[in-house]
């Protein structure tokens, strides 16, 4: 009988020749890094199994990477997007107490102390699908308005940010959803076609099918 476990490892390099200067390894045993962000002196890493952990890994001297706060929670971030000084934006799925997926989540966490993360705001969508799980590509940050876009099955869903606050702002129709954009006071949802909604009450400003009224291909 061969007991298999995995487990992750953390490895600084020197730019210059690409030698190992630092490593953190044993991180998450049985467990699989599925999302990773650089922010400053901290890297923050994702892993799942069953139960979320996000780990903040202090980076500030790249000999002696270490793991100084974590947070754990059902489900996991397949995404980490930065947000302000101090918040980190996470998309992923939701997970019940059985592992079963049931949605997608956002999360925005707080880690002005980053030995104790903490998770502020969530919310769920009864989707079990959006492009931004496996592309960066498909998640659209407004900083200035404070709001966030990001396809799903049938549209495109707003997110807005009250303070610390997620909300749904809304869902912006359109066919095989793939990515948004802003410009000044509008969004603009790309698929089948284009259409674009004010960015207050996302009602339709105006739209135009494609030529070929089929989705966009995936960039290469």
């Amino acid at each position: 009988v061969i007991n298999w476990e995995s487990e992750n490892c953390f490895y600084t390099l020197r730019a210059s020749d690409m030698e190992v200067v630092g490593r953190l390894e044993g991180l998450a045993k049985g467990e699989r890094i599925y999302a990773a962000r650089f922010i400053g002196d901290y890297a923050f890493l994702v892993t799942y199994r069953r139960v979320d952990p996000l780990y903040c890994i202090d980076i500030s001297d790249p000999t002696n990477p270490k793991a100084i706060g974590y947070l754990k929670e059902l489900g996991y971030s397949e995404y980490l997007h930065p947000y302000g000084d101090h918040y980190l934006i996470g998309v992923g799925v939701s997970i019940d107490d059985v592992g079963r997926t049931t949605g997608l989540k956002v999360s925005l966490y707080d880690f002005s102390d980053p030995t104790k993360i903490t998770k502020i705001s969530e919310i769920k969508l009864d989707y079990q699908y959006s492009e931004v799980l496996w592309s960066y590509h498909a998640f659209t940050l407004n900083p200035v308005k404070s709001y966030m876009m990001f396809p799903i099955w049938d549209g495109i869903a707003v997110v807005s940010i009250n303070g610390t606050t997620l909300n749904l702002k809304g869902i912006v129709d359109v066919d095989y959803a793939r990515r948004s954009i802003y410009i000044d006071d509008y969004i603009y949802a790309i698929g089948s076609s284009i259409v674009v909604v004010d960015d207050t009450a996302l009602e339709t400003i105006a739209q135009l099918t494609l030529s070929n009224g089929s989705a966009l291909e995936a960039p290469r």
